[in-house]
């Protein structure tokens, strides 16, 4: 069984659904949105030790369509007062004809959720640190798509460089 480092957002409450999906002993570590800063020395350093001392084989990197902050971008909230919602914004402005042109929103928001998690696994390969370790110890990177109304879990490999362009 894998040992898997769960990268998700403290407001999605999504680990009861994951628990339940991937049995066994995992870790968590949680940024808002599942965004973390992965190009701060210090903070790559402390997560490429944890990587290692826990043993990490796979990384998820977790992102729920019931997401606040991915709603707020969508419904062009004009109060983005956080990292992640600048972000999405971006992502959402970078892709906007294809994901408005979507029959609803909530393909929108799966969209939008899968587009962040790309995002989020191409800043990790930013930091050399935490890409050398990645590769080195041939760690899985996955998106995870939670849909809570639908309790549904979806999971993607991101090692795969199309996945990345």
């Amino acid at each position: 069984m894998k040992k898997i480092l769960f990268l998700v957002c403290p407001f999605s409450q999504s680990e009861a659904l994951i628990k339940k999906t991937f049995t066994g002993s995992h870790l968590y570590m949680t940024g808002m949105g599942g965004y973390l800063n992965f190009q701060d020395e210090k903070f790559a350093d402390a997560l490429t030790r944890i990587i290692i001392k826990e043993k990490i084989e796979a990384i998820h990197l977790v992102q729920n369509t019931d997401c606040r902050f991915i709603h707020e971008v969508l419904s062009e909230n004009k109060n983005l007062e956080y990292p992640v919602q600048n972000t999405l914004k971006k992502l959402l402005s970078e892709n906007e004809p294809q994901i408005k042109s979507m029959d609803s929103k909530h393909q929108m928001t799966i969209h939008l959720a899968s587009l962040m998690i790309k995002e989020v696994s191409a800043n990790i390969h930013k930091s050399d640190l935490l890409k050398e370790t990645i590769e080195n110890k041939k760690i899985e990177i996955n998106g995870t798509l939670i849909q809570p109304k639908a309790n549904k879990l979806s999971s993607f490999n991101l090692n795969q460089p199309s996945i990345l362009a």
